[in-house]
């Protein structure tokens, strides 16, 4: 049994976001506390829309990626290859690295063991769900 954990991020950190809603899911929770490890990026607020979207969404099919909105590098996810950057979740600071910043956010290795590592010419994509198995 999965507990309801409230998505609110409060502490000290100047990045810090509270989420509005509620949720069930331990992906969601993952993904937004990883995002908000890192002084390299600014962790935007999700819409309890988009928290439902995701939710609501086949949970293997998520994946994690860089993109670039109004000039800036983002971090966003997406529900299929075909729109990467469905939400967004965050903006790279610091004139921070896209893909480096991605894969310490997550904890990704570059040694080809990680499963959920998945690289493109264009960009690096990770599935979440297959580093909380």
């Amino acid at each position: 049994m999965i507990p309801i954990l409230s998505i609110s991020v409060s502490s000290a950190k100047a990045n810090s976001v509270t989420y509005p809603c509620t949720t069930t899911s331990r992906l969601l929770q993952f993904i937004l506390t990883s995002i908000q490890t890192s002084s390299d990026v600014r962790p935007r607020e999700l819409t309890c829309n988009e928290q439902t979207q995701i939710e609501s969404s086949n949970q293997e099919s998520i994946e994690i990626t860089t993109g670039r909105k109004n000039g800036k590098a983002v971090i966003c996810m997406g529900f299929s290859r075909d729109v990467p950057c469905a939400i967004i979740l965050a903006d790279l600071e610091n004139n921070a690295d896209p893909t480096k910043t991605l894969a310490e956010l997550f904890k990704i290795r570059d040694d080809g063991r990680d499963k959920q590592l998945k690289e493109t010419v264009e960009r690096l994509f990770i599935r979440p769900a297959a580093i909380i198995r």
